[in-house]
């Protein structure tokens, strides 16, 4: 009896692995199946805890973002540009601080006549990872007109000052103007503290260009004599801020 002749199974060849295989160009072209090099890491642009930046495009967030890593490292310079950007003014913020930092972080104290709600912002960048090696806590403190004992016990407890207004009290009287609201408690820093210890801030603004800082600085020129810095802050800036 003839036996048909029946050819040799073999096994199939195992086929590499999803993970392993890439796309089927590379199946197609016979590439090497290895793994494809990882991506190079995007820079990271928001760097600062507890502070959550809306990024509704790259550019917004160049623009907005508080940058670190290498940055935090370096020195705080910076450029005529970035001078009056919110990041710029926050790197700026920090190196003055930190100019005073001796071996000790500094208890930083805001003290303004609005509510504490006004500048939690503030407070939140501040106790942040953006300051936490110049700024050891934040200690907000209430101007009233009869709270000169606890304004000055305040002043005690800190090494650092901020005097924060906001426009939303509808003017920007802090000093040297008909009705100001901050002359004694400017100068009461400014003497306890030291001038380079003391920085104000100025808030919730339609305008904060350089004009607009060298037109407050002419009218109120004991901000400049009793402050080290003046900041001016926009509303369209907190916007930004996913607070």
């Amino acid at each position: 009896m003839l036996r048909c002749w029946k050819p040799k199974r073999t096994s199939p060849k195992p086929q590499p692995s999803a993970a392993g295989t890439g796309n089927n160009e590379c199946n197609s072209m016979n590439i090497s199946h290895e793994s494809p090099p990882p991506a190079p890491r995007e820079k990271s642009r928001t760097t600062i805890e507890n502070l959550r930046i809306k990024k509704t495009s790259s550019e917004s967030s160049s623009a907005a973002g508080i940058r670190s890593g290498k940055e935090r490292k370096q020195e705080d310079e910076v450029t005529n540009e970035e001078s009056n950007s919110f990041e710029g003014k926050m790197r700026t913020m920090r190196k003055i601080i930190k100019k005073r930092k001796t071996s000790h972080k500094l208890k930083v104290g805001i003290f303004s006549r609005s509510a504490e709600c006004e500048y939690e912002w503030l407070k939140t960048i501040l106790n942040s990872q953006f300051f936490q090696n110049t700024v050891k806590s934040v200690q907000p403190c209430c101007i009233t007109n009869n709270g000169d004992r606890q304004f000055a016990e305040a002043v005690s407890h800190c090494k650092f000052g901020i005097l924060y207004h906001s426009q939303n009290r509808g003017r920007l009287n802090i000093t040297n103007v008909t009705d100001s609201l901050y002359d004694k408690e400017l100068q009461d820093l400014s003497t306890k503290l030291g001038k380079n210890s003391v920085i104000v801030v100025i808030d919730d603004l339609d305008d904060v260009s350089k004009e607009k800082k060298d037109a407050i600085l002419e009218k109120q020129r004991s901000l400049k004599e009793l402050a080290e810095e003046v900041f001016l802050f926009s509303r369209d800036e907190k916007k930004k801020l996913d607070q």
